[in-house]
């Protein structure tokens, strides 16, 4: 997900600004494409069939769906708004739409305590933001459909206690043309990811910080690709992997570096029954510290293709399938001290 897949969106950015352009000033009662100017609480369902939903047009602007649901037939957005500021949406219920809320250059966004259902692409899409606050949601994503967050070049992100089911990812966060900065996922629960999809991918970031997530997969073989992965560092990446428990994927914790770039945290992790507890590729200067793989079908923690000068510490792997610890001979030299483990691939790891 580049470049590219943003341009692909512009079109259904035209679209929502020639249906949202022109319409009238807000009328009472709130009533489907209505254009949102000023704090507004619903009093009601809106149904929308294959109108949008609502737009807010102004910065400061609280929509309260006050425990109503507003609902589209896969066209559209529910909510949708671009470059204004401090924008709150809250309460209620989205469902139906091609997009449950789109957002394009804004700032200070709190997203909270609203139920997302069968949109037919993504139900969180934010291009071009700053200072995003999303918790207490819950989500649910087709099977055949897209996401759950997605989010293009946006900076100071902070997503807590949301509950997803199902869609390719639970999060994504891209930054097309620069790292984004301060990205924080903790305490949530993904489930259900489709077995090409990931629970939480990081692309081009600083400063992320992955804390105290639950991924469920089915089974390694059919779980979902990767329950936490991280591509394309910048030089100071300072990404935090932390408390996080994964089972059921193929990987549990997957990262490819870029050469210039180190350190990646991952402390304290639980994975187990997936294919590969943590996998790294290409890691510098990183820290794997006190983390528990066990059950995994073939790896519990591995360090591949040129990943040196990381240190493995006081991590516990048991009973995987192949190497509880193992290192390609192009991963050398690494300092291995204080772990424990059944079985190993011996050279140079320090397995009391």
């Amino acid at each position: 997900m580049h470049m590219s897949n943003r341009l692909m969106l512009l079109p259904v950015l035209i679209v929502l600004s020639i249906f949202f352009g022109g319409g009238p000033a807000l009328a009472d009662p709130v009533n489907c494409g209505d254009i949102i100017v000023v704090d507004t609480k619903l009093e009601a369902n809106l149904l929308c069939g294959s109108e949008p939903g609502l737009a807010i047009d102004a910065d400061g602007v609280t929509v309260d769906l006050n425990g109503f649901t507003i609902s589209g037939s896969g066209l559209e957005s529910g909510v949708f708004s671009g470059g204004f500021s401090g924008i709150t949406i809250k309460n209620g219920s989205i469902s139906g739409f091609q997009f449950g809320i789109y957002l394009v250059e804004t700032a200070d966004v709190e997203i909270k305590k609203l139920t997302f259902a069968n949109q037919t692409q993504d139900s969180v899409v934010i291009v071009d933001g700053v200072n995003v606050n999303i918790a207490d949601i819950q989500v649910s994503v087709p099977e055949t459909a897209g996401s759950a967050i997605i989010l293009y070049d946006v900076d100071g992100v902070k997503i807590s206690n949301a509950t997803i089911h199902g869609g390719g990812y639970g999060v994504l966060t891209v930054g097309t043309s620069a790292a984004t900065k301060d990205f924080l996922v903790m305490n949530n629960t993904f489930a259900g990811i489709r077995n090409d999809g990931v629970g939480i991918r990081i692309v081009n970031s600083d400063s992320a910080k992955v804390f105290g997530n639950r991924i469920i997969g089915s089974d390694y073989a059919s779980g979902c690709y990767s329950g936490i992965d991280v591509f394309e560092l910048s030089p100071k990446a300072n990404v935090q992997i932390l408390n996080n428990t994964i089972t059921g994927c193929d990987f549990g914790i997957f990262t490819v570096s870029d050469p210039s770039s180190s350190g990646i945290n991952i402390h304290r992790n639980i994975l187990f029954d997936n294919d590969d507890g943590i996998f790294l590729v290409g890691s510098r200067n990183s820290q794997i510290n006190g983390n528990h793989a066990y059950l995994n079908a073939s790896v519990g923690i591995g360090l591949f293709e040129g990943s040196i000068g990381n240190s493995i510490l006081k991590n516990t792997a048991s009973g995987n399938g192949a190497w509880d610890m193992a290192h390609t001979p192009d991963s050398m030299p690494n300092r291995w001290s204080g772990n424990t483990c059944s079985t190993s691939d011996g050279s140079e790891v320090d397995c009391p």
